[in-house]
């Protein structure tokens, strides 16, 4: 049998990662399926951000444990790109509320009337004329509820406090039984204190809240993401998967990422399209218009990326979700199911 070498130490575990090539670790990844019984091996291993070797994430992971099955508000805060949406859906599907409707509202483009609609549902009692159905459970999820227009959040506080809606045209009204999840770019705080919040929305939302670490802050994880994104690129390409050597790692964890996992599976593309190697990535190609300050001293580049953030008007990108099959679902679960896509 051949004798493995420190650069050659397979690491598999419950996330699905395929054997790659590592440096030998006493550490192992944190593996979330621990924490989150009810997603299968296969539907974990796609959420490849969630597994990782920074400790914040498993002391995350373990506190969400504790209130999987409970109803109260959670709130999922980080900047851009760094698996927020991915874990509200994880959260949904593992916990005992997962034949909820699932409803996703978009606090940037949401309007009172379309609120009001999705978390009411277009239900077959509501087109037929019937009285609607009791006691519906619904999982609100609230993609940058701190986007929400001062009318909405108005409006989702009297959801909280009253656990009923009423439909926007026929005025019927039924109660439902509802679970918030929410996501967050901002210090909801200081929108608070910036008068853009309601301070009694604030209160509802903030009883249990997490903090996702950003991708600099993650560098452990960088050879997981890299063999990840490789292994994606190569599927498309429709050719065998390229490694990524010790020297193009060092230079990837030399930057700061404010862009985090969108801007990390570019460059990533970018520099396998671009190797000079078929079997290794070697170096890192930078494309086009990327951003050097981020490779000045992390001080000064966590201001950076903090400021943009802040001011960043897109949306969190879905490409992170892996798709659930429910083939075995009842017909009422394929219909509400959240995909992750």
């Amino acid at each position: 049998m051949r004798k493995s070498s420190g650069l050659d130490i397979g690491i598999t575990h419950k996330l699905g990662f395929k054997k790659i090539l590592a440096p030998q670790s006493k550490i192992q990844p944190t593996r979330p399926a621990h924490f989150f019984p009810h997603v299968t091996d296969s539907e974990m291993a796609q959420t490849y951000m969630l597994g990782s070797f920074h400790p914040a994430l498993e002391k995350i992971y373990r506190k969400i444990g504790k209130v999987l099955d409970n109803r109260i508000p959670l709130l999922l805060q980080g900047e851009r790109g760094v698996g927020k949406e991915t874990l509200v859906r994880v959260i949904h599907r593992a916990s005992k509320f997962r034949l909820d409707r699932f409803v996703m509202v978009p606090g940037h483009s949401a309007t009172v009337e379309e609120f009001q609609l999705a978390v009411y549902g277009s239900s077959r009692e509501h087109l037929a004329g019937e009285a609607p159905q009791a006691d519906e459970g619904v999982t609100l999820f609230l993609k940058n509820v701190d986007a929400l227009p001062v009318m909405m959040q108005a409006r989702l506080l009297r959801l909280l406090q009253e656990k009923s809606v009423s439909h926007p045209q026929t005025h019927a009204a039924k109660k439902i039984v509802l679970r918030v999840l929410a996501t967050t770019q901002k210090n909801l705080e200081h929108e608070v204190a910036a008068g853009k919040f309601r301070r009694d929305l604030y209160y509802r939302l903030t009883i249990e809240e997490f903090t996702l670490p950003p991708l600099r802050e993650r560098k452990d994880d960088f050879q997981h993401f890299a063999h990840h994104f490789l292994q994606k690129y190569a599927a498309t390409a429709g050719e065998p998967p390229a490694r990524v050597t010790s020297r193009a790692l060092a230079a990837l964890r030399d930057y700061q990422w404010p862009g985090n996992l969108h801007e990390f599976k570019q460059v990533i593309w970018h520099s396998a399209l671009n190797r000079s190697h078929i079997a290794t990535v070697d170096e890192i190609i930078w494309p086009n218009g990327h951003n050097e300050k981020a490779k000045l001293p992390a001080t000064h580049a966590l201001a950076d990326a903090s400021a943009s953030t802040a001011s960043a008007a897109i949306p969190e990108n879905e490409f992170f979700a892996a798709t659930v099959s429910t083939a075995t679902a009842s017909d009422h679960r394929k219909n509400n199911h959240p995909q992750f896509v």
